[in-house]
């Protein structure tokens, strides 16, 4: 399938976004912490984030993670985090399906 860089670019930059707004959480976390997650579950968002953006990096992919569908049962859906987190996962599971990873 042909490769559509400006998808490819759309993902990045969504999953970027993702990554700098859970990083400031985890660190603002003895300041401001989030009543419905933990340190530990950011750190582990995180880390998939990081793994997802270093897939598009290296047009490899991962599987997709499916973080979103236990953060929706888990975490408020009136959060902007959430919806963040959810559209870069969203940006990188049409990588997948278009196969363009």
């Amino acid at each position: 399938m042909k490769v559509d860089e400006k998808q490819i670019a759309k993902t990045h930059a969504l999953l970027c976004h993702a990554i700098d707004k859970v990083d400031v959480c985890i660190q603002e976390w003895g300041e401001k912490s989030l009543p419905f997650t933990t340190e530990l579950e950011l750190l582990q968002i995180q880390s998939t984030l990081r793994k997802m953006k270093e897939a598009v990096e290296n047009k490899q992919d991962i599987p997709n993670p499916r973080m979103g569908r236990y953060l929706i049962d888990t975490w408020p859906l009136n959060n902007d985090l959430l919806d963040i987190i959810l559209k870069a996962e969203q940006g990188y599971k049409k990588l997948l399906d278009r196969r363009m990873l």
